[in-house]
């Protein structure tokens, strides 16, 4: 989490949830991470959440499995779009990125991967939309291989995307480009691996 960043719980009634919040600072981030507990040589593993962004201006968001509790500038990758840029070493991640500097602006959520610090990127043909709830899935397996899912429906592999050595943990980041808070709100999210 960032300096200015906050992870706290809805105080709204009725409602349980985490908020994730960048805080109206330009360039400030605010990532939830577990540990580094989920190797990709378990035969298998799962993660998923419920989230919804509150803007979809100004803002980039990560929804996935990364190699690192936090990362420089808050983001496993600094480009989403079909020239993805990844800062994490390996990566699988749902990623939405607009901004007018740096100006990029992806229209869907996009699918990124990165093994060994080589990123691919491919998109889908599902928007977000603001303020909307969406279940996003990752799964990888012991060869590498990775699954994304949007509301339980696959919308893209990518063979052998990730290092065999890899450890992972779940990974959730926001990040405001303009002096706006943005906030994703977490309904749940859940990991679950087989035992290696």
């Amino acid at each position: 989490i960032d300096t200015n960043g906050t992870i706290t719980l809805s105080s709204g009634s009725g409602i349980h949830a985490g908020l994730i919040d960048t805080s109206a600072n330009i360039n400030e981030w605010a990532t939830l991470a577990l540990g580094l507990q989920w190797p990709v040589t378990a035969t298998v593993t799962l993660f998923e959440t419920s989230i919804k962004l509150s803007a979809l201006t100004e803002v980039a968001f990560e929804v996935g499995l990364s190699d690192a509790l936090n990362e420089t500038a808050g983001l496993a990758f600094s480009s989403h779009d079909a020239t993805p840029v990844a800062v994490a070493t390996n990566a699988a991640i749902f990623g939405w990125h607009n901004s007018a500097s740096p100006s990029e602006s992806t229209t869907n959520l996009s699918l990124l991967s990165v093994k060994n610090g080589v990123a691919t990127q491919s998109s889908t043909t599902t928007p977000l939309v603001a303020n909307t709830y969406i279940k996003l899935s990752v799964v990888v397996n012991s060869a590498g291989n990775i699954g994304f899912y949007i509301d339980d429906v696959s919308v893209g592999t990518v063979e052998a995307g990730i290092q065999t050595s890899a450890v992972l943990t779940p990974w959730i980041s926001v990040k405001t480009s303009n002096a706006t808070g943005k906030v994703a709100t977490v309904d749940y999210w859940r990991i679950a691996g087989s035992r290696s």
